[in-house]
């Protein structure tokens, strides 16, 4: 299962609190959410399907086997991905409870 990390938000707007309890007046801001290293793009997809906004920073790469060499896409940041939620919506709701 996903799990929100322990880091502060990056908000368009400091001068408003990013936690309120009012959700019509919550803005979204940037998350990174935990997932296991290997599969972020499985939950990059997953979260994309629910309807949250996910970003998969990606390098390309060369990797050579025995009998080929292939350029693949990596993460660039392995075992995260970046959500932009408002920490009151049913997104947030719906980014913990997705597997990965």
């Amino acid at each position: 299962m996903a799990q929100m990390a322990k880091l502060r938000p990056k908000c368009a707007n400091p001068a408003r609190p990013y936690l309120t309890e009012d959700p019509q007046h919550a803005e979204p801001c940037w998350y990174a959410v935990q997932a296991h290293v290997g599969s972020e793009i499985q939950v990059q997809l997953r979260l994309a399907n629910k309807g949250v906004d996910a970003f998969l920073p990606c390098t390309r790469r060369k990797r050579q086997w025995s009998d080929r060499t292939k350029i693949v896409s990596t993460p660039l940041i392995p075992g995260y991905v970046f959500v932009k939620i408002a920490l009151t919506s049913r997104l947030r709701l719906r980014t913990v409870e997705t597997a990965g």
